[in-house]
């Protein structure tokens, strides 16, 4: 490691301490800080050019904390009063030199090891010019490809706050594009207001307005993202905006849609919930058209052309489900019948409700005429009926795991 030449930069400087929550409780310098392995907040910013190269640099020898040595991202403390956002925004455009940068928070941890201990916001941004690296901070600087990166360092003395936040940033990675269990996806989102159904996170967020409603999807968009093309859907009405979270590449819940499920909640000016009511409730449904028949292969090409719909992505086989490419109508998906069933209705629709939903809608179908003629498959599903014998069920994602 280089000695110090220099004094080391911002001893001084007023930081925030922090107590296991992340809540403020008190303030210090940050030489203090540092030397008595107080708590605080951190930024980390993944930089990346247009190519999608990353930023990596060395450290200058008069920085306070790990001078000398490489680090992938930019980055530093979180000023007294400041947010991680604003700090991050800071940060990267004071280390790059440039205006306009973006930030983007993906997750926060917290980095301890015997000397030093801060929550670490990990955020990824990309400048959309030439970088000026700030010559107090940055001693020497590349854009390298992950694959460049990850081959150099093994060579290289990286600050390990840094290489903790690479190998976390990785997993997350990782997890992000993983598709979520049934009982996990419900679970991780029921307490933020959001339903799981049919392979989707979808909530209600009240709007007084049809401007007010617009108003929350273009801050829907802002908050998911490069992710919004490839993971939001929002429906606009006078009262509400829905909103749907779902991988279009994987038609699943991925551990990324969770992420934007937990930030969109966090970031609405209403928080987000399934609402109140019968109205509030169907708003989350999504209904099915289910098709019987005793040769799938053989009809399914009928009702995707009638229909102009297409396969889900990645479910293109000749007995799958078919989807309006516009998301406009309910999917249809097809029944294996094993002999001819000319007493029944070969169609019928399924209703998929939230969970905590479905007791209410059999009761309220029951009282307006329904007969109930198999509870054998709840919670997964209940098969009711009007009065001529025409077949409706109601489901959930329960009992399917």
């Amino acid at each position: 490691m280089t000695e110090h030449t220099e004094a080391p930069l911002n001893a001084d400087e007023i930081l925030d301490v922090v107590d296991a929550e992340d809540h403020v409780v008190g303030r210090a310098p940050r030489a203090r800080v540092m030397a008595e392995r107080l708590r605080h907040r951190c930024v980390f910013i993944l930089a990346t050019d247009a190519d999608g190269r990353v930023f990596v640099h060395r450290r200058t020898p008069q920085k306070i904390v790990f001078p000398s040595l490489y680090d992938v991202f930019v980055g530093g403390v979180v000023g007294t009063g400041e947010s991680y956002d604003e700090a991050a925004k800071r940060e990267a455009e004071e280390e790059l030199g440039v205006v306009g940068i973006e930030p983007e928070h993906l997750f926060t941890f917290l980095y301890s090891s015997a000397d030093h201990e801060w929550f670490s916001a990990v955020y990824r941004a990309t400048t959309p010019v030439e970088v000026a690296p700030q010559p107090e901070e940055v001693a020497w600087h590349a854009f390298l490809t992950e694959a460049e990166l990850e081959a150099a360092l093994p060579g290289w003395d990286v600050v390990p706050d840094g290489l903790e936040a690479w190998r976390r940033l990785k997993e997350w990675q990782a997890s992000a594009v993983r598709p979520v269990s049934r009982p996990d996806a419900s679970a991780a989102v029921s307490g933020l207001g959001w339903r799981y159904l049919l392979g989707t996170l979808r909530t209600a967020v009240p709007a007084g307005s049809l401007a007010q409603a617009a108003a929350v999807a273009v801050r829907a968009a802002e908050v998911c993202g490069r992710d919004a093309d490839g993971h939001l859907r929002v429906e606009l009405r006078h009262d509400r905006a829905l909103l749907s979270l779902q991988s279009a590449a994987q038609a699943d819940v991925t551990g990324r849609d969770l992420d934007l499920a937990r930030r969109l909640s966090a970031a609405l000016p209403t928080r987000p919930h399934a609402g109140e009511g019968d109205d509030a409730a169907r708003s989350l449904q999504l209904v099915e058209l289910a098709v019987d028949a005793l040769d799938i292969a053989s009809i399914r090409p009928f009702w995707k052309a009638v229909l102009g719909y297409t396969d889900e992505p990645g479910r293109g086989g000749p007995t799958d489900a078919l989807v309006d490419p516009l998301g406009h109508g309910p999917a249809v998906w097809f029944q294996q019948m094993d002999a001819p069933r000319p007493q029944r209705n070969r169609i019928h629709f399924d209703v998929c409700v939230p969970h905590d939903e479905a007791p209410d809608r059999i009761a309220a179908t029951l009282a307006a005429g329904g007969r109930l003629l198999d509870a054998e498959a709840a919670p997964a599903f209940w098969v009711l009926a009007d009065a001529e014998g025409n077949e409706a069920c109601v489901t959930t994602w329960q009992g399917r795991d």
